[in-house]
């Protein structure tokens, strides 16, 4: 009975040995067989290798990380130290990507040329768990900053408050929702202003509007760029909402110069009204007095009874407001540079001669004015 041949497994080098042979006997035909294999199979095999490749990857950093750990003998406490044990990143690329931001932003926290701050100060927490980062944990996403027109819901709250009611700009920055009372908001100094429609009253509409649209939690006006609720909000911002609003604000005048010119007519211009100012509005014995006498030399002026006028309205009779003079004509300023260069008169008589409106108005703005025109001249 024949026994059969014992059966051999061959191994990788027979396999070689033998592709080797095929390739050398019919170099086109194992060329054939190689490309159809991968026109078939080529997506799979890509797939197969990038597997592998990252299996050794992943092992590679795994070990690195173990011996980081080891050799580090406690929890990483700062980015530099948590880096070399974590097993995600392979270099700290990924990272910034992982973070959205770019690597020498990364390399500035390595160094700590600067710290990481606000959102990204999250992202790293939730990327490494480190309690350097912990404090980001419970911040609120930023509030977007406050648009520079349209602040509809808080001209008429201020407009009340400045026009009507006569508060300085530090009173209103120092506004607290605990100031709010059922029959109006007490003020620092122990004033009540009442709810109403009058003089020296606010709204409770225009109160309840802001409330519900600004949603304050400490202060009434709180910083609106960036929005900081526990931070008063700036002068600039509340006398663009009161521009925004119709209410013209003249340089180097008070906004509620206004009202003090409402008081002004219904009160008079005696001791009443000096008191009013003392007593209500917390102003000195010498500027009541100077408030008054300003107030009473436009009235002068003006020549107008105020008596009838609504409150609200007598500061644009006794302050209206200077319109710019045009811009003086080539023709002057051809005459101009005449009378400079052969009369060899200075740039206030031209302007005096020339344009003796504007000079009046203003003398330093015309002769100005008329020495640029005259250079636009010779340059053109």
């Amino acid at each position: 009975m024949a026994t059969a041949a014992p059966i051999t497994r061959k191994t990788p080098a027979h396999i070689l040995k033998g592709l080797r042979a095929a390739y050398h006997a019919d170099p086109e035909k194992c060329l054939g067989r190689a490309r159809e294999h991968r026109r078939v199979h080529g997506k799979t095999i890509n797939s197969r290798r990038r597997e592998l490749a990252a299996e050794k990857r992943g092992a590679e950093l795994a070990r690195k990380a173990a011996e980081a750990l080891n050799k580090l003998g406690r929890e990483p406490r700062t980015l530099n130290e948590w880096f070399p044990t974590q097993v995600k990143f392979s270099d700290f690329a990924q990272l910034a990507r992982a973070v959205g931001v770019s690597r020498r932003t990364v390399l500035h926290w390595r160094t700590g040329k600067h710290p990481a701050v606000r959102e990204h100060r999250r992202k790293l927490y939730e990327i490494t768990g480190l309690t350097c980062f912990a404090d980001a944990a419970n911040w609120k996403p930023r509030e977007k900053p406050a648009r520079k027109i349209g602040e509809g819901a808080s001209v008429p709250l201020l407009a009340e408050l400045v026009v009507r009611c006569g508060l300085a700009t530090r009173e209103l920055r120092q506004l607290r929702l605990s100031q709010i009372e059922d029959k109006g908001i007490r003020l620092a100094n122990g004033h009540l202003v009442s709810f109403g429609e009058s003089w020296e009253q606010v709204s409770r509409g225009s109160l309840d509007a802001w409330l519900e649209r600004a949603r304050p939690t400490e202060l009434l006006f709180f910083s609106r760029k960036p929005v900081d609720r526990n931070r008063p909000v700036s002068g600039v911002w509340i006398g663009r909402v009161l521009r925004a609003g119709g209410i013209s604000i003249q340089e180097r005048r008070s906004a509620r110069l206004r009202h003090f010119a409402g008081d002004f007519a219904r009160l008079g211009s005696g001791k009443r009204f000096t008191d009013h100012l003392r007593k209500m509005h917390g102003l000195s014995r010498s500027g009541s007095r100077e408030a008054a006498e300003s107030l009473r030399r436009r009235k002068s002026s003006v020549g107008n009874s105020l008596a009838k006028l609504d409150p609200a309205n007598v500061f644009d009779v006794l302050f209206p407001i200077k319109r710019k003079a045009g811009r003086p004509t080539k023709k002057a300023f051809l005459e101009g540079r005449r009378l400079h260069e052969v009369e060899h008169l200075s740039w206030p008589q031209i302007a005096r001669k020339l344009d003796p409106k504007a000079y009046a108005e203003d003398s330093r703005r015309a002769s100005e004015a008329m020495r640029q025109g005259v250079l636009r001249l010779s340059r053109g």
